[in-house]
C-alpha cells in the first residue's frame, strides 16, 4: 500500500531547532513526511494560503508575531 507522506509544515527561525525537528521525523521508519520549512509567521501564513498541510509545528516566539 502506497500512502501519501504526512504534509508538515514547520514554523522556526531557529536553524538548529528546524533541524532538531527533521532530525526526530528522519529517525522514525513509520512515517513518510513532506516537510516545509518558513521561519516567520508571515511566510507560514502565506504559505497555507497556498497549499494544504496535515500539520503544522509552530515557534512560540517568532520575530514576527504577537502572542
Amino acid at each position: 500500500m502506497n500512502k501519501e507522506p504526512i504534509r508538515v509544515l514547520l514554523v522556526e527561525d531557529s536553524a538548529a531547532d528546524a533541524r532538531f525537528v527533521k532530525e526526530l521525523l528522519d529517525a522514525s521508519d513509520i512515517i513518510q513526511y513532506r516537510l516545509v520549512h518558513v521561519d516567520r509567521l508571515g511566510k507560514a501564513l502565506e504559505t497555507l494560503s497556498k497549499d494544504r498541510y496535515d500539520i503544522v509545528l509552530a515557534d512560540l516566539t517568532l520575530p514576527d508575531e504577537q502572542g
